[in-house]
Parts: C-alpha cells; structure tokens; sequence
C-alpha cells in the first residue's frame, strides 16, 4: 500500500513538472517552478481502468482490449468531473502509473471536451495491442496570468 501510495506522489509530481514546462510559454513555466504562488487552482486524480476479465456481453473494454485481424485505433473514453470548476479552463496532463497491456506498449491518454467542471479522459492503442487495465494519473492545473 505504502508503495502505490509513493507511486502516486510520485506520478503527481512529474505529472506538475511536465504541465509546467509545456504550459504555453517557457517562461511561465520557470515563473511557476521558482514560484509556487504563480499557481492558481490545481486538481489531481487517478482513474483506474479495469478489463480483466474479460466478459464480452457486458465489458465497457471490451474494443479496446480486442484488437481486429487487421489491427486498428481503438478508444475507451470516460468522463472525468472535478472535485470543484475551475475559475477557467485548465491544462490536463496524464502518466500511466501502471498498465497492463499485450504485444507491446502502443497506448495514448489524452483529454478532450476539456470544461471548467470536467473533461473526457480518453485512451487509445492500436494494431495488435491490447490493453487490459491501466491507473492513469491526470493532472489539471491553472495558473496565474
């Protein structure tokens, strides 16, 4: 337990640094690394993606974990609502903490629909991959203009 929970500080952490220094400019990243005060509103959270087992009647994996002969992009994708909106929108960033996949690590997490109370995570692998579950750590944060 004390182990994941290290993990998730863990993916806080890299999750903060890497908004920060893709936030729209360099220099307001290095405002907010030398000053934590140039952060407005910051929420976190971990979503854990479960298809194991699988049950093809009623399993909400059941595309992404099940690739075609041909092999093709798949999503799964799910609604995030925050703990509080946001006074605008935020940024999201993500890390997998953990995932368990089959015939190779081809997986993307990414954010769409992004609104001050909320976003769509969504995660997408392709050809033969197959995903069979997945803790992803999401970051939103806002900062100070």
């Amino acid at each position: 337990m004390w182990f994941q929970s290290l993990m998730i500080v863990f993916g806080i952490i890299v999750s903060v640094a890497a908004i920060l220094m893709s936030y729209r400019s360099y220099g307001l990243a290095q405002q907010a690394i030398s000053n934590p005060s140039a952060i407005k509103e910051y929420q976190t959270g971990v979503y854990n993606l479960n298809c194991w087992p699988v049950d093809k009647t009623k399993d909400a994996c059941m595309d992404i974990n099940n690739p075609p002969a041909q092999g093709s992009w798949r999503t799964f994708t799910t609604d995030i609502k925050f703990k509080q909106p946001f006074s605008s929108l935020p940024i999201i960033k993500f890390s997998s903490i953990s995932h368990d996949v089959e015939s190779g690590n081809r997986f993307n997490i990414h954010a769409s629909n992004v609104k001050t109370d909320g976003f769509t995570l969504g995660i997408t692998t392709w050809s033969n991959t197959s995903i069979y579950g997945m803790n992803v750590q999401w970051t939103a944060l806002v900062l100070n203009q």
